[in-house]
């Protein structure tokens, strides 16, 4: 009688603490501090006789959640997150406040999705990279290097689905 009464007890304390180790060491996304890298930046320069260009890079976070609330650069005045919504059977671009960052995940900005617009910008001939400060409400200023893409007119590297192709002038066009 006296080993039940002391059993039970005493295996509920038992898987109390290691529900509670497990827990601890495991962590909670929600509230565990955001880890941060960016990689895969890359900017794709504007049309000849335009200015504005398109950054695209991959946020892994290997912590707790977080938020991207804006960006900067010192090539461009007007700095913007973007992505892309289907709306009425049309892809259209549209201008976003900010962007969660899941914990341990990686959040993609890519063509046809979520990026980073600049206006105005201003990139001296030859340049290879451009810096981009990414602002984040728990890690704070990121600040990374985006390499400038090599323009190419190679159709395999194109993005054909975003093209309006009825109203582009296709005479001596290699297609």
């Amino acid at each position: 009688m006296i080993r039940k009464v002391l059993i039970y007890p005493a295996l509920l304390i038992f898987a109390f603490i290691g529900a509670m180790t497990i827990y601890y060491l495991s962590g909670d996304k929600a509230t565990a501090m955001p880890d941060i890298s960016v990689k895969n930046t890359h900017l794709r320069l504007p049309a000849p006789g335009q200015n504005i260009a398109s950054a695209y890079f991959d946020i892994i976070n290997k912590g707790g959640a977080d938020e991207l609330l804006s960006a900067t650069s010192v090539v461009s005045p007007r700095v913007e997150l973007h992505t892309h919504l289907q709306e009425n059977g049309m892809m259209k671009m549209r201008k976003v406040s900010s962007v969660k960052i899941m914990g341990e995940d990686t959040t993609q900005f890519k063509s046809g999705g979520l990026h980073v617009m600049l206006f105005d910008i201003s990139i001296p001939p030859n340049t290879k990279s451009i810096p981009l400060t990414l602002n984040f409400a728990r890690t704070g200023e990121k600040r990374i290097i985006v390499i400038i893409d090599e323009p190419s007119m190679d159709p395999e590297k194109m993005n054909h689905e975003m093209m309006d192709h009825e109203n582009m002038n296709h005479e001596g066009m290699e297609h």
